[in-house]
C-alpha cells in the first residue's frame, strides 16, 4: 500500500501593488494606448531583460488587472500558457492582451514571438479567455510617441 503524505505551510508573502488612476469610461480601444499605459505603469525604458505583462480585461474591454507573468533574459522570455491563462482566471477576465518588451529596440516579431501568440490564441480559444492583441514594445518612448508593434494589426492574430 502506498500513501501519499503532502506537507502545507502557510507564510507571509507581502505583494507589491499599486493602484493606477485611470478614467471611468478608459477603455481598450487602440494597441498604441496600451503601448503608452505599459510604458508608464513598467518604466520599461533601458531594460535589458524582456518582461511579458498580462492585461486582463472585463466584458467592456475595461482593465481589471496587470501582472508581469515573465521576465526573461536579452533576448528570450520563457512563456507558458498555463502561467498566463491562471492570473486571467483568477482576475475573472474575458479577455486578455499580452505585451512585451524588445530591449533591442526592434519591435519585429521573432518566431518564438509568433509561435508564443498562436499557442495562447489557441489556449484562450479553449477556456474562453479570447487573446485580444500581443503588442511587442520598443525601447524609445516619449508622450507623442511609442515604438510599437500589434500581432493583430500585423495579422498574425486572427
Amino acid at each position: 500500500m502506498r500513501i501519499n503524505y503532502y506537507k502545507t505551510k502557510m507564510v507571509l508573502v507581502k505583494e507589491n501593488g499599486m493602484n493606477y488612476k485611470v478614467d471611468d469610461d478608459f477603455q481598450v480601444t487602440a494597441p498604441d494606448k496600451i503601448a503608452k499605459l505599459i510604458y508608464e505603469l513598467f518604466d520599461l525604458q533601458g531594460e535589458m531583460q524582456e518582461h511579458l505583462i498580462v492585461i486582463c480585461l472585463d466584458t467592456k474591454n475595461k482593465i481589471i488587472a496587470v501582472k508581469t507573468a515573465f521576465v526573461g533574459s536579452l533576448n528570450k522570455s520563457v512563456v507558458h500558457p498555463r502561467e498566463v491563462f491562471n492570473f486571467a482566471l483568477l482576475s475573472s477576465s474575458a479577455s486578455i492582451i499580452v505585451a512585451h518588451n524588445h530591449p533591442s529596440g526592434d519591435v519585429r516579431p521573432s518566431q518564438q514571438d509568433i509561435s508564443v501568440t498562436k499557442r495562447l490564441s489557441e489556449v484562450g480559444e479553449v477556456i474562453g479567455i479570447e487573446l485580444l492583441d500581443h503588442i511587442i514594445i520598443g525601447n524609445q518612448y516619449d508622450e507623442l510617441d511609442v515604438k510599437y508593434l500589434s500581432m493583430r494589426e500585423e495579422k498574425y492574430l486572427s
